[in-house]
């Protein structure tokens, strides 16, 4: 039995990096989410992709191929072997149909617990269907009915449907049951979000926020992001709170050129300018520093400097001795086709 758990679990992260390397379960829920909601005309971006001058890469791919070929030949294995294991154990690390095949297995033999519905719900939803979550949903209440789980996956699974008034009402009772949950207090605050109501969305990303035990970049950009859509008298409050999130988090090129593009999109080029600075191993190099900065002078009017900027950071990138091709290719392309464009027709971030 030690070597079955010990290959199923084995041959169940591999059906996980499938789909995606190297996320945890948090992380692919959020990004269904956000898949499943764009479909419903719904838009969470991912606030951590910035698109400035970055030097960075992706990498840890090499072997993918590799696995993905491992994962074909064992997810009918996995689903075999999970009908020995227990529910949480046998959908640690599948992805989630392989997750909603094994649970449906589970549920054919403890079709009355409520916490199987509850897990394929999730399953379904991190695989975008949502309404089939909210019908798995309606089976967990009938045999749990006080449980802030279902109201917390409910509300989820209307928000991916774009229903995001009915999900504030569901995330609202997710809350009053399970007050220090933060993941609900994350999901309502997109809910109010959505619904226009940036101040008390604000509020919401805060306390998730406070009651994460490893709050994220992107908890800190859209708690940021909801500050400065309340209104220009908030700015001040919003860049404090990316200050907040470096020094809980570290160097992070996310809060960092955050701050500079809402600077820069409220005319204080300097402060954007010495916010680079401040800041510069965010950049990846000095050179892709430059290149931002020149991008903010540019923006300022300040033509000529920005184009000396431009050039030094060219120069440093055809200096360099050991510079990464693939990187350094990327980020001298960027720069020539900044220096050929010229600047803009009016001046903006």
């Amino acid at each position: 039995m030690a070597a079955m758990l010990s290959f199923t679990r084995e041959a169940a992260w591999l059906a996980s990096w499938e789909q995606h390397p190297g996320l945890g379960t948090r992380e692919r829920r959020s990004r269904a989410l956000r898949r499943t909601g764009r479909r419903h005309g719904m838009e969470f971006r991912s606030p951590s992709g910035a698109g400035a001058f970055h030097d960075g890469s992706l990498g840890g791919r090499v072997s993918r191929n590799r696995v993905y070929s491992m994962a074909i030949r064992f997810r009918t294995l996995v689903i075999l072997f999970a009908v020995a294991l227990p529910g949480a154990e046998a959908g640690a690390h599948m992805a989630p149909h392989a997750r909603v095949d094994a649970l449906t297995l589970d549920l054919a033999r403890r079709p009355d617990d409520w916490r199987l519905w509850i897990e394929r719900a999730q399953a379904y939803l991190e695989d975008g269907h949502p309404t089939a979550a909210l019908s798995d949903l309606d089976r967990a209440e009938a045999l749990a009915p006080r449980r802030p789980e279902v109201p917390l996956e409910r509300g989820a699974a209307l928000l991916a449907l774009g229903l995001a008034t009915p999900a504030d009402d569901e995330l609202t009772t997710a809350i009053e049951r399970a007050p220090s949950d933060a993941e609900a207090h994350g999901l309502r605050a997109r809910a109010r979000i959505a619904l226009g109501r940036p101040r008390e969305a604000a509020a919401d990303f805060q306390r998730a926020v406070e009651l994460s035990e490893r709050p994220s970049p992107d908890q800190f950009l859209e708690w940021s992001r909801a500050l400065a859509a309340a209104g220009a008298g908030r700015i001040d409050e919003a860049l404090r709170v990316l200050e907040r999130g470096l020094a809980t988090l570290g160097e992070s090129f996310a809060l960092v050129e955050e701050g500079v593009r809402l600077e820069c999109a409220h005319g204080a080029y300097q402060a954007a300018l010495e916010r680079i600075e401040r800041h510069p191993t965010a950049w990846g190099s000095s050179a892709a520093r430059r290149a931002r900065g020149a991008d903010v002078l540019r923006a300022a009017g300040r033509e000529i400097e920005a184009q000396a900027e431009y050039s030094a950071a060219l120069a440093e990138l055809e200096a360099a001795p050991h510079r990464h091709a693939a990187r350094a290719s990327s980020l001298e392309n960027r720069i020539h086709i900044a220096l050929r464009q010229g600047p803009p027709v009016a001046a903006g971030p």
